[in-house]
C-alpha cells in the first residue's frame, strides 16, 4: 500500500495540482478564491499514489454567496395617511461581505451623497461602464458606478412611483437588490371657497393627492366630506389633506351689509315782513275756429290761411272754382237795365257780372271761417310784497274788463325752511318733519333720509343687498 503523492483539481477550465513530497495518507481541503457566489461547478479530481496509480472523481458543488445587500429607507413622513406617499425618500445601503464597488439605477430622477464616477448603459443589467464627471445627480435609467457606499434621496416632486436598483462587486461577484420608491409630493393642498346666495361651497380643492376635504364652521379640523352649507353670518372654514398629510385651509367670513342713506336738513326761518299775500289771476284770451259760411257765383276770391291764435288770422278763406267769361252768338252785351246776374243763371247756372259791355259769368265759390275770440281768468300766481292793492271786476268775452283779478290777505311774517345741507353716504338716518309755520317753530330740522344703497366694509365683496363676504 502507497500514499497520496499527488491531487489534481480541475474547475471552471482551470487545473490546480497540489503535491506532496511523502507519500502518506492525507485530509485535504482546497479553496477556490476566483469563483462566483452562488453558481453550480462541476469539479474532477484526479488522486495519484506513490505507485502512480491514479482514481478520478467529478461532484458538483455550489459556492457559497460571499455578498449581501439590503436596502433600507428613510420616510418622510414616517407614517404617511396612504402608502408610498412621501414629502422625501432617502434609501440607505446594508452589506455584508468585501465591496469594491455599487453600481446605481432609478426608474426617476434622483441624488447621491456621493460622486458617481462612471455610467453603464441602460440596459436591464450594468454594461460595459465609461468615466464621466463625477456627479451626483442620476438621470433616470441609467445605470451609474461609485466606489464608494452611496446613499440615494428622492426629494424633487414626482407623480409616480419608481424603481431604485442597486448592486454591489467585490471584483468577482455582483449582488443586487431593488426597492419600489415612492410618490413625493411636498406641496401643501389648497381650497378656496365661493359665496353665491345658494350657499357656501367648495370652489376648488387644487391638489392631485387629495385624501379627504371638510366644510364646517369651527375652526378645528374636520373632514365630514361636506361640499356645500347654508348661507348665513359667520365664518365658514374649509379643510383639505393629502395622501401625504399635508394640510391646507380655506375660509370665507360672512357679514351683512350696511345702509346707506343721502340725508337732507333743513331749519325753519322767519323771512322778511311781509304785510300781505298777493295772489294775481290773469284775464286771458282763447282763439277757436268759428263756423264756416260759404257765397257762391264769385267772379273774384283771395285765399287766406294762417293760426287761429293771437297774432293770427282774423278769418280764413278758402276759395274753389275757376272765373269763366262766357261769350255767345250774338254776345249777349250789357245794356242799361240789363240784368247779367239773371241772364248767367238761366245760361249757366251762376251769377254774373257787367263787366265793358259783356256778360262775365263766375262759377267761384268762396268759403269764409272767422278766428273767435274768448276771455276768461287764468291761472293764478302768489306773491309776499309789503303793499298790495286789490283789483276785481269782469273778464268779458269783448276785452274791455280786467286786465287781471287781485286779491290781498293781511300777513305778518313768512317761515319757511332753508335751502339746508345734503350729506352723501350716511350709515344712520331718521326722518323728521316738523312744523315751520310760526315764531315757535324757528329753528325746528327738518330731515329727509333717502336710502340710496347698501355697502360692505373695505376689502369686502358685495354679494347682495343682505350679504358681503371676505375670501381667505
Amino acid at each position: 500500500e502507497s500514499g497520496i503523492k499527488e491531487i489534481k483539481y480541475e474547475i471552471d477550465g482551470k487545473t490546480y495540482i497540489d503535491k506532496y513530497n511523502e507519500e502518506k495518507e492525507v485530509e485535504t481541503t482546497k479553496e477556490f478564491t476566483d469563483l462566483l457566489g452562488g453558481k453550480e461547478y462541476k469539479i474532477k479530481v484526479t488522486v495519484t499514489n506513490g505507485n502512480n496509480l491514479t482514481e478520478t472523481k467529478e461532484i458538483t458543488v455550489e459556492t457559497e454567496i460571499d455578498l449581501v445587500i439590503r436596502l433600507k429607507s428613510t420616510n418622510t413622513p414616517s407614517s404617511p395617511l396612504v402608502d408610498n406617499y412621501f414629502e422625501r425618500q432617502e434609501w440607505e445601503i446594508e452589506t455584508e461581505g468585501e465591496i469594491t464597488g455599487y453600481y446605481v439605477m432609478s426608474t426617476s430622477d434622483a441624488k447621491s451623497d456621493v460622486n458617481m464616477i462612471k455610467t453603464c448603459g441602460e440596459d436591464i443589467d450594468p454594461g460595459k461602464c465609461s468615466d464621466i464627471t463625477p456627479t451626483k445627480e442620476l438621470v433616470e435609467n441609467t445605470w451609474y458606478y461609485t466606489e464608494e457606499e452611496p446613499k440615494i434621496t428622492y426629494e424633487e416632486e414626482k407623480t409616480e412611483t419608481s424603481l431604485l436598483y442597486i448592486k454591489i462587486t467585490n471584483g468577482r461577484n455582483i449582488e443586487g437588490s431593488s426597492a419600489l420608491v415612492g410618490i413625493i409630493d411636498k406641496t401643501n393642498p389648497t381650497c378656496e371657497l365661493s359665496v353665491t346666495e345658494d350657499g357656501v361651497s367648495f370652489n376648488s380643492k387644487s391638489d392631485d393627492n387629495l385624501y379627504e376635504y371638510g366644510l364646517s364652521k369651527t375652526s378645528t379640523e374636520t373632514y365630514n366630506s361636506t361640499n356645500s352649507l347654508d348661507l348665513e353670518t359667520g365664518t365658514y372654514y374649509g379643510y383639505v389633506r393629502d395622501k401625504v398629510g399635508h394640510t391646507g385651509r380655506c375660509t370665507a367670513e360672512v357679514t351683512t351689509t350696511e345702509e346707506r342713506y343721502t340725508k337732507v336738513e333743513k331749519t325753519c326761518v322767519q323771512g322778511s315782513i311781509s304785510t300781505y299775500t298777493r295772489v294775481i289771476t290773469p284775464c286771458s284770451p282763447s282763439y277757436t275756429w268759428g263756423s264756416p259760411t260759404t257765397a257762391t257765383g264769385q267772379s273774384s276770391c283771395t285765399a287766406v290761411t294762417g293760426s287761429c291764435s293771437a297774432g293770427g288770422q282774423s278769418s280764413k278763406v278758402v276759395c274753389s272754382g275757376t272765373p269763366k267769361t262766357t261769350t255767345f252768338s250774338p254776345a249777349h252785351t250789357c245794356q242799361k237795365g240789363d240784368n247779367c246776374s239773371n241772364w248767367c243763371k238761366i245760361q249757366v247756372g251762376t251769377v254774373g257780372t257787367c263787366s265793358s259791355g259783356i256778360c262775365t259769368c263766375s262759377n267761384l265759390t268762396i268759403t269764409t271761417t272767422p278766428c273767435n275770440t274768448t276771455y276768461g281768468w287764468g291761472t293764478a300766481s302768489t306773491d309776499y310784497p309789503t303793499s298790495c292793492s286789490a283789483a276785481t271786476g269782469s273778464c268779458p268775452t269783448n276785452g274791455s274788463g280786467r286786465s287781471s283779478k287781485v286779491t290781498c290777505t293781511a300777513r305778518t311774517y313768512n317761515y319757511g325752511w332753508n335751502s339746508g345741507t345734503t350729506t352723501n353716504d350716511v350709515s344712520e338716518c331718521t326722518s323728521a318733519t316738523p312744523a315751520c309755520t310760526s315764531s315757535t317753530d324757528v329753528n325746528n330740522v327738518q330731515r329727509t333720509c333717502t336710502l340710496t344703497g347698501h355697502v360692505c366694509e373695505s376689502g369686502e365683496t358685495k354679494l347682495n343687498d343682505t350679504y358681503c363676504y371676505t375670501l381667505s
